[in-house]
């Protein structure tokens, strides 16, 4: 075997977090490429692939990424060459003061190095912490092809490709008021698709393409309400040239990239990384990311860091939080951002669009709320106190179904005189109608001391979440989400 001098170099990765002990590092991320640098304070592999030609390629890098218990790790790596050698670096200990730390380890190449496959294992603390293989040998004389090196895009790469996939989505009400901007990614063929928080809530939609064009939308392809994705009638009319990668293919810890907008019309690079999994069955699998203060713009493309697109920034797992503070409450909940895969859209080719109008007559897509500059406050109380002055006793957004009942609340503060039949509906997450009171007049003014409407309601026999609506005149007014637990 060739007498191989291994260097090890070692980069602490990643934020600091509560320490959380764990018996075992779990492997995060392991690659291997012929060389690498370091991109704000982490190193990445310039590219990624199996097999190296000593003629061309000059060391190869094996890359480990982990994340474990905050302090000092031991880290040891072990080579095994074709010919059943095999040769340990020296124990080297590093002290990180995250949970996610990681290590690279480069073998130089020489017309000397053993060819064929080679296998790496690493071990920290004592314990197996995973292992990759590659190939060394000329890629000339019959050799099997070796698998296209899969290359890590600079960030300007990375906006580049962004801008070609990010599609802006103007929104607004019946009414002319503006609503928080979105986001689709076009398919190409007159399709674009998003997340059912980029829809919900707007009565009209227009989609800024890469080149300025505006489009007004007014039809819809396809929808899905539980996997929160809807294909609208819109983008480029040609075929695209983008790969697409499953959610299978991402792991833990890989870097990943999205994009949002602001009203002025610039764009912004958002820098993340894969933090988990979520989603069941009947929702569909998610990937989830962590972004600033959970933020992240709904429908908004997302890239893994070889400018592969992965799917799209979604809205939450519960259907209808389109507004910002729902979708930031539920999102602290899940502990990230979920995307939406690609992959997991289906729509027929042949697929002929259906007016907007038909799809909010049947349910699929939530309306605007309107004139809630009339509503001081609204959520749900186990009960309406009325002493001194009449008000919601026991605010929660939480009931169990021990409680048999509770009680949704508004206390208006109009703007304008307000008028006309007010009616409270609750809804499932397969948005169907739960239950819905019968409608009472209203009828207060300005400058009246705030009055307040409340709805008696039974507890729902099966928990989850449900979302409520008190519309006038059958136009939502105020929207809020309440959780039943056994």
């Amino acid at each position: 075997m060739q007498a191989c001098r291994i260097v090890l170099n070692l980069v602490a990765l990643g934020f600091l977090q509560s320490p959380q002990p764990t018996s075992a590092p779990t492997l995060l991320r392991v690659g291997v490429g012929p060389g690498g640098q370091v991109r704000n304070g982490e190193y990445v592999l310039d590219e990624e692939r199996a097999r190296f030609d000593p003629a061309r390629d000059k060391q190869v890098v094996v890359l480990f990424q982990w994340e474990g218990t905050p302090g000092e790790h031991k880290m040891i790596a072990l080579w095994k060459s074709p010919d059943g050698a095999s040769s340990t670096t020296p124990p080297v200990s590093y002290s990180t003061p995250g949970r996610r730390f990681g290590a690279f380890w480069p073998l130089t190449l020489s017309a000397a190095t053993a060819t064929g496959t080679w296998t790496v294992e690493a071990t920290v603390d004592g314990q197996p912490a995973g292992r990759i293989t590659f190939d060394v040998g000329s890629d000339s004389g019959g050799a099997a092809p070796s698998k296209p090196a899969r290359q890590i895009l600079t960030q300007p790469q990375l906006f580049t490709r962004l801008t070609a996939a990010f599609v802006g989505l103007e929104r607004s009400t019946s009414k002319g008021r503006r609503l928080d901007p979105a986001a689709a990614v076009p398919l190409g063929h007159g399709r674009l698709v998003t997340s059912l928080a980029a829809v919900d809530g707007a009565d009209v939609l227009t989609a800024v393409l890469a080149d300025g064009k505006r489009q007004p939308i007014t039809g819809v392809l396809g929808i899905n309400r539980a996997h929160d994705w809807i294909v609208l009638a819109g983008g480029p009319e040609g075929d695209l040239d983008q790969t697409v990668t499953s959610e299978a293919s991402v792991q833990i810890g890989d870097r990943c990239f999205s994009m949002e907008a602001v009203p002025a019309g610039s764009r912004i690079l958002v820098d993340s990384a894969v933090i988990g999994r979520a989603g069941s069955p009947a929702s569909g699998p998610r990937v989830v990311i962590n972004l600033p203060m959970g933020t992240g713009m709904p429908g908004g493309p997302v890239f893994t860091e070889f400018g592969e697109l992965v799917g799209f920034i979604g809205g939450s797992l519960v259907p209808g939080t389109s507004d910002l503070s729902d979708l930031i409450a539920f999102r602290a909940e899940l502990r990230g951002v979920p995307v939406v895969p690609l992959s997991t859209v289906a729509v027929s080719a042949d697929a002929k669009p259906l007016p907007f109008a038909d799809v909010w007559g049947r349910g699929d897509i939530l309306h605007a709320v309107e004139g809630r500059e009339h509503v001081i406050s609204g959520g749900f109380a186990k009960t309406i106190l009325r002493d001194q002055t009449v008000h919601p006793a026991d605010q929660r957004q939480e009931f169990s179904k021990s409680d048999k009942e509770f009680v949704v609340f508004i206390t208006w503060g109009p703007q304008a005189r307000l008028r006309g039949a007010s009616t409270l509906r609750m809804y499932n997450q397969s948005n169907q109608v739960t239950a819905e009171s019968q409608p009472s007049k209203l009828d207060v003014k300005p400058g009246y001391p705030s009055t307040l409407s409340s709805w008696k309601m039974p507890i729902p026999a099966t928990p989850g979440i449900y979302r409520a609506e008190v519309l006038i005149d059958g136009v939502p007014i105020w929207r809020g989400f309440v959780r039943i637990t056994e």
